[in-house]
């Protein structure tokens, strides 16, 4: 979370792209979020995904109020949406994977 933070905090995230920028952008949100879930999934156990996805959501959404505050960014509630898009998946991933590895156990 910190190094969210860390990297929302960048007055510049790097050269104007155009679309290639974008798509970059959404890769790296997507990713991260993903990652995050994962971490607090991993945390507070598999039973608590629900819990884990809305600390990861409420960070994805004050990231973005952050970078509304740093110049040169501006907030896109799109990435949030991007964001969710992750911890979806990685959420669809694990639990394909323990439905996998409860298969294999019995």
């Amino acid at each position: 979370m910190a190094l969210i933070w860390a990297l929302s905090d960048q007055e510049q995230v790097g050269p104007d792209l155009g679309a290639w920028a974008r798509l970059a952008t959404s890769a790296v949100h997507f990713t991260e979020f993903a990652l995050l879930f994962t971490l607090w999934r991993w945390a507070l156990g598999p039973r608590r995904a629900p819990a884990a996805a809305a600390i990861a959501l409420a960070w994805a959404v004050l990231d973005e109020v952050h970078q509304s505050w740093v110049p040169g960014r501006d907030s896109d509630p799109i990435d949030v949406l991007v964001d969710a898009a992750g911890m979806a998946a990685a959420w669809l991933l694990l639990a394909r994977l323990r439905r996998r590895a409860d298969g294999r156990a019995g």
